[in-house]
């Protein structure tokens, strides 16, 4: 099974925003998870930005706990998708 740490988390979605991709994640709204893994439950190549036609990129969809029930033993789960660079998912080995 595929995760990302909370860091990765921040990483991935700073780095989605600096390249403008379609999916991205608000980092203020990653802040309050508790450190941890984060399920990675889905994952494609991905070549569009905005309609256009761009670089291969890698979608992911994530498992994330929702903000009203971080932290709870039995939390509410909501699944976000944040685009990222290649280089990036294979620093992590989630794409070859």
């Amino acid at each position: 099974m595929r995760h990302l740490t909370k860091a990765q988390l921040i990483q991935a979605a700073q780095l989605a925003e600096k390249h403008d991709y379609n999916r991205q994640l608000e980092t203020e709204l990653l802040r309050p998870l508790p450190e941890g893994k984060y399920r990675i439950v889905f994952s494609r190549i991905h070549r569009h930005r905005h309609v256009r036609p761009c670089e291969p990129h890698l979608r992911l969809m994530l498992q994330l706990p929702t903000v009203e029930t971080a932290g709870k033993k039995k939390p509410d789960w909501c699944y976000p998708c944040v685009d990222v660079p290649l280089a990036f998912a294979r620093s992590l080995s989630l794409a070859a």
